[in-house]
């Protein structure tokens, strides 16, 4: 093979610039677009509670309303998730996806029932008064 001038170099690393196209891509290829998809079908899906109190099993990490935030378990989402899309992806992609879309880890206690880790979601993206229709109860909040 020959030897290249620089001017020859520059030029052929110019048509491989020209070469390379920049291509935006879709929501679901980054951690906030895949988990905003997962949140939408979740909390249209999944009825809320008012309060884990005398909820059993499953049933007592459902999305809840607490301290003007929707609440939920980072476990109840991954179960969601893997039911629905057949996939498998662990709880701690579940968290990490959470952290990037900018939700904040909270600790819910109250009488009659056990404390529980959830993660409070940005109100400006999931508005409480957007998921009234989907409250078991009118009140909704603890």
């Amino acid at each position: 093979m020959r030897r290249f001038t620089s001017n020859e170099w520059r030029h052929f690393a110019q048509l491989l610039l020209d070469a390379c196209t920049t291509v935006e891509g879709t929501d679901d290829l980054e951690y906030k677009g895949t988990i905003r998809i997962y949140l939408a079908q979740y909390l249209s899906e999944v009825g809320f509670i008012s309060s884990p109190e005398g909820e059993v099993g499953a049933g007592a990490h459902k999305p809840i309303i607490h301290e003007g935030r929707i609440t939920i378990s980072a476990t109840d989402l991954r179960m969601f998730v893997n039911k629905t899309t057949t996939q498998n992806i662990s709880v701690k992609a579940v968290a990490a996806m959470m952290l990037a879309l900018g939700s904040k880890p909270v600790r819910v206690r109250g009488k009659g029932y056990k404390e529980q880790s959830r993660w409070a979601l940005p109100v400006d993206e999931f508005n409480p008064k957007d998921y009234e229709q989907h409250q078991e109860d009118t009140g909704g909040s603890e």
